[in-house]
């Protein structure tokens, strides 16, 4: 997954950009965690294993965020869900 992303939420290749990924994180209220938004977000991490794992160090900060604010969402949302 390229850190640029496509301009609406798709890189030409067909894969998820950042931006559809970090939007929901972004959020400021936990009301506006959505179940929808789950699976868009879980693709992202797992077809951007290898870049999460393996990248320059300038970057650190960055996937070091994303990594912790998308564990945070994913719980929040799977304890708000009735399964």
């Amino acid at each position: 997954m390229a850190a640029s992303g496509g301009g609406a939420g798709v890189s030409p290749v067909g894969e998820p950009g950042w931006e559809v990924a970090v939007r929901p994180l972004l959020s400021a209220s936990y009301s506006a965690f959505e179940m929808r938004e789950l699976p868009q977000l879980l693709a992202s991490v797992i077809e951007s294993e290898s870049e999460i794992l393996h990248h320059d160090k300038q970057y650190e900060p960055f996937y070091s965020s994303f990594i912790a604010l998308s564990t945070h969402y994913i719980t929040t949302v799977c304890g708000q869900s009735k399964l």
